[in-house]
């Protein structure tokens, strides 16, 4: 006995698979940053760098925002992403420190010629020509010159003003004084630091742009940061929803 014939209708329609979202898109540009057109590609770039282990272990250990956060960063100033290792957030603010201030100043199309040297209380410069190199310092000086200028102009940071901030004896909560302070273990580096600021704000501010510095941050109040809080993740997601609306 043959099998009856399979009826088939020709009406009925396949059922529809549900359509899988598209994988976000991370890749680089020609000059090796990020490329990111919304914030899903952006979060998916970042927790990339985090597994990875491309981003500095100091932004790694805040999480994806804050990894995602110093990306928006260098893709603003168009800067290379080595250049994360220089950013930190200090109490929920990202900041830089180390040479990168300095190199979005060099960036300022009138950026000309910079001297920087220490003087002690005679006004005099602390160098081998002076055979002073023993001296006490008292004050970090940077003298700059834009291009096409003459003039150089003068800035300076001294003991003094660093006693009258309240810079020079920094304590803890407690009341005590700081003995890790950088501005005790590090005052030569930390006076220059003030008059670098003061020069490079003064004279390139257009190519700074308000960037925070780290030491200023972590001067309101002398304490080690503590771990990522929830004001930094929703500051990062206003920062996410500027980037993508501009």
């Amino acid at each position: 006995m043959s099998a009856e014939p399979e009826v088939i209708d020709v009406n009925e329609q396949p059922e529809e698979q549900p359509k899988k979202k598209p994988a976000p898109v991370v890749s680089v540009d020609e000059k090796g940053l990020w490329a990111f057109t919304n914030h899903i590609e952006l979060r998916a770039a970042a927790s990339m760098m985090v597994q990875t282990k491309y981003a500095p272990q100091h932004l790694r250990n805040e999480g994806p925002e804050a990894v995602a956060a110093a990306m928006l960063f260098c893709k603003q100033y168009g800067l290379p992403q080595k250049c994360m290792n220089q950013l930190a957030f200090i109490k929920g603010k990202l900041s830089a420190y180390g040479s990168l201030v300095t190199a979005l100043a060099e960036r300022h199309p009138e950026y000309g010629q910079k001297r920087e040297f220490y003087i002690d209380e005679n006004c005099e410069e602390i160098c081998v020509k002076n055979k002073n190199l023993k001296a006490p310092i008292w004050a970090a000086v940077v003298q700059v010159k834009k291009k096409g200028y003459q003039q150089w102009n003068e800035y300076v940071f001294s003991m003094d003003d660093a006693s009258q901030a309240g810079l020079d004896k920094p304590t803890k909560r407690s009341g005590e004084i700081n003995s890790d302070s950088p501005w005790i273990k590090y005052t030569k580096d930390m006076l220059m630091h003030k008059a670098r600021k003061r020069a490079l704000n003064a004279e390139y501010a257009s190519a700074i742009e308000g960037v925070e510095y780290y030491e200023d941050i972590r001067e309101v109040k002398d304490v080690t940061p503590k771990a990522i809080d929830n004001s930094l993740a929703n500051s990062v997601n206003e920062i996410i929803d500027d980037e993508i609306n501009s």
